[in-house]
This record gives structure tokens, C-alpha cells and sequence, in this order.
């Protein structure tokens, strides 16, 4: 909504194509599926990501939007060809993930290194010097008309290696752009903040300069428009957990460098933090009375990274979960 300036959540996704959405419209939703590694963690929250904007859209046209015009597939093409899915579809969505690539020349899994494979086997690409294609094939009049938007899932993201191994930061953050240069500038900065080396970082700005000067769009900030926004919730509840803790009365205060529990009455509670991703990341170790505070630490006393975590609250036989944001 702020994105295309609509109030409406229906109208904001249409106004993200160019021309009239009909029933007849198709879109495909292009994720990144690099070497296999669809049932990874990685895969496994940009599916969720993905998941989320295709409800969205399933939102259009007063919510009549056929849910079988989005070609969103699970698990996605891998190292194979996505051709046929582009030519069917009227708009594609680059939907790619914030991870590093130990290809030469172009070892940024960004927007542009996400069209690999939209016009042919994508191997035919890999040792290309320089890769030229990263902005070609989006420049061709097969995809020009087509790509209208990337969402790029930095929620997690791996910063040295890959394509293959676990993430290893949590940001929380997703980068949303009609420009794909632009959102690559700022997927390349994220990474750049969380260690990516410097010859990588060096060689994603030079293929962003070549693509600038090819036409595909822009990687000079002051010539981009930002908008920055801040998820409007601290802390929140999943799956009803709020109509739980009201009827228990327990209380959930974000106080700036720490979160307080607050659980009224002389009851067996537990409180636990987990990163985004599942991990155990910091438990009470003290149940007894009402109040338990959480300063952002971890189980071993150091300071946990900015980001979403989930806390789980377990008070004699219910169970209550719900989302903090960690920023410093």
C-alpha cells in the first residue's frame, strides 16, 4: 500500500501491473531454487514469503483473482530452464533470495542473477565473462514487458559460500522495487553490512554499473525514491494466542532494551526466545513470580543480532507464542 500509494490492499496489488487485471491475466512468481536446495531452510522461508504475496494477489479483483493464474511452484525450477513459464505468463515476478554464489563474475544471488534461466538452459550462462546476460535477458523483448516487480527475501540470508550451506544472518527485512538494479543496490548493501567479501561486493557493483549504463535501471542512490517501513507491530501473538493471554491476563511490554512477561498468580511458567529460523535462543531460568524480562541476550550473555524472534510463553497447560522485534 505504501509501495503503490492505495489504501486499498486489493488495489495496491493491482496497481502493480501496467495494464487492467482480468481474470485472464497470468502471473509467475519466479523464486530462486539454486542447486537443489528447495527443502533447505532458506527455501523453506522464502516459500512462506512468497506464499503471503500470493494471497495478495489472490486478493484482486474484489478477491475473484483465479488462484490457478498464479504459476508459483514448489519446489521451484532449479538449474533448469523456466522459458515456457515466462512466454505463458502476461507478468513475472523476480522473486529472489539475499544469498552469496561462488560463481565467478556474478556471485551475488540477486534480482538480475535470478533471470538465468528465463530463456533457456541456464548453464549456457555460468561461465560467460563478462555476464552480460544479467541485464540482457531482462532488457529482451520476451521479458521486458513481463517484469514488473522484485521481492527480494532478505528475512535470512547467507553472506560467504554458497549456493549451498545454511543461512547464517537474520534480518527480518524484505526489499521491494519495480527497478531491479535499485533492488540489488540495496540487496548488495544488506550483504556488504553482514561480511561478504569485498571482491564479491567489488563485482556486484561493477555488473550494477553495466546494467545502469545497458538501460535496465538505476544503481546511483540519489536517484532512487526509498521508503522505509517499519513493521507496525513490537511485539504480536500467533494463532489466537491473544485471546488466551487476555483471558489469563499475561502481558507482553516491549520496554525499549528489554521485553517484560508479565503472568499474574503462582502458576508453573516457562518463557523461551527462538530466532526466526527455530533455533533456542534464550529460556528463563528463574519461574517464580509474575514478572520475567528478557534483555535481548542470549542463553550465553551475548547481545542477539536485530531482527524478529519469537517468544513462547508456557503457563500450566497453555501455550502462547507471538513475535518481538530486536532493534539497535
Amino acid at each position: 500500500m505504501n509501495f503503490t500509494g492505495k489504501s486499498d490492499k486489493a488495489a495496491a496489488y493491482e496497481a502493480l501491473f501496467p495494464a487492467e487485471v482480468t481474470t485472464s491475466t497470468k502471473i509467475y512468481m519466479k523464486k530462486n531454487g539454486a542447486s537443489g536446495a528447495e527443502t533447505s531452510s532458506k527455501s523453506k522461508v522464502n516459500t512462506a514469503v512468497l506464499a503471503a504475496f500470493q494471497a495478495g494477489l489472490e486478493r484482486m479483483l474484489g478477491g475473484t483473482f483465479p488462484k490457478a493464474n498464479i504459476d508459483n511452484p514448489n519446489p521451484p525450477p532449479g538449474n533448469v530452464s523456466c522459458k515456457d513459464r515466462v512466454d505463458a505468463a502476461t507478468y513475472v515476478i523476480n522473486c529472489p533470495i539475499a544469498w552469496m554464489n561462488t560463481a565467478p563474475g556474478h556471485g551475488v544471488t540477486l534480482s538480475m542473477k535470478n533471470t538465468m534461466n528465463y530463456d533457456g538452459d541456464p548453464f549456457a550462462h555460468h561461465n560467460e565473462n563478462p555476464p552480460t546476460w544479467l541485464y540482457k535477458i531482462s532488457l529482451s523483448d520476451a521479458v521486458k514487458p513481463k517484469q514488473v516487480l522484485s521481492l527480494l527475501d532478505c528475512i535470512v540470508g547467507r553472506s560467504d559460500g554458497g549456493p549451498h550451506g545454511s543461512p547464517n544472518f537474520i534480518t527480518g527485512t524484505i526489499i521491494v522495487g519495480s527497478d531491479l538494479v535499485a533492488v540489488d543496490y540495496h540487496g548488495l548493501r544488506l550483504l556488504e553490512q553482514k561480511g561478504a567479501k569485498a571482491s564479491a561486493i567489488a563485482q556486484g557493483d561493477k555488473n550494477l554499473e553495466a546494467a545502469e549504463k545497458a538501460g535496465l535501471g538505476t544503481c546511483k542512490p540519489e536517484n532512487m525514491e526509498v521508503i522505509t517501513i517499519t513493521p507496525p507491530w513490537t511485539v504480536g501473538t500467533i494463532n489466537g494466542a491473544d485471546k488466551i493471554m487476555q483471558t489469563m491476563k499475561i502481558k507482553v511490554l516491549h520496554q525499549g532494551n528489554k521485553v517484560d512477561f508479565i503472568i499474574p498468580g503462582r502458576r508453573l511458567k516457562h518463557v523461551a526466545i527462538f530466532d526466526m529460523m527455530g533455533n533456542a535462543v534464550w529460556r528463563s531460568q528463574n519461574d517464580s513470580g509474575e514478572l520475567v524480562s528478557w534483555n535481548f541476550k542470549s542463553m550465553y550473555g551475548a547481545p542477539v543480532p536485530p531482527g524478529m524472534y519469537v517468544y513462547k510463553i508456557a503457563c500450566n497447560s497453555s501455550v502462547m507464542r507471538g513475535t518481538v522485534m530486536v532493534a539497535r
